[in-house]
């Protein structure tokens, strides 16, 4: 294996290799089959990218994943920002985030505030057809459970149209059931 360029540092605060331009790309790296781009750390990030406007890290592809994130055990893309969203995700005509897991939840939302939802779904397209929110189960379990301490389980309201919907094509049940299993204890 051939190498261009090999600098070996020892110290703690020197950089082997330092790119700089004014109004250029600092450091560049091609290559037609394996990384253009490699770093590698045992106790840092491997690669780092820092900007004030600019994004700190990018990553552009024709065919494939723009940015991929992979760890054993940890997580394998994170987001974290002050006061914007922590991960954003957009599509033209595909999905905008997509959560899958063979053993835990596809997607797990979690919030502390006391005037937002964990999980918010809004559709904007007042034309559209479809809801908001779609739960399905391929099994014999509900689409959508909805549980609460002190709460409503499943609260449901609208200005000008049903606030609950149940429609079911079974024989032997019925389109929406509800039942008080808080009975109180009969006197003898």
């Amino acid at each position: 294996m051939g190498t261009t360029f090999r600098n070996d540092v020892t110290g703690n605060d020197e950089h082997a290799i330092v790119g700089v331009s004014p109004n250029g790309r600092g450091v560049v790296g091609v290559s037609q089959i394996a990384y253009g781009v490699s770093g590698d750390s045992n106790k840092s990030a491997g690669v780092r990218g820092t900007s004030v406007d600019g994004r700190g890290t990018e990553g552009w592809s024709t065919n494939a994943e723009g940015i991929v994130g992979i760890s054993k055990n940890g997580n394998g893309v994170w987001g974290q920002a002050d006061k914007a969203t922590g991960v954003l995700g957009t599509s033209q005509s595909g999905v905008g985030v997509w959560g899958r897991s063979e053993t835990n939840e596809g997607i797990h939302a979690e919030t502390n505030s006391v005037q937002t939802a964990a999980l918010a779904a809004i559709s904007l397209n007042v034309g559209s057809g479809h809801a908001a929110i779609l739960g399905e189960h391929r099994g014999n379990n509900a689409g959508v459970l909805g549980r609460s301490l002190n709460g409503a389980g499943v609260w449901g309201f609208s200005q000008n149209g049903e606030a609950v919907h149940g429609e079911t094509h079974s024989p032997q049940t019925a389109a929406i059931a509800a039942f008080n299993l808080n009975r109180p204890a009969r006197p003898r």
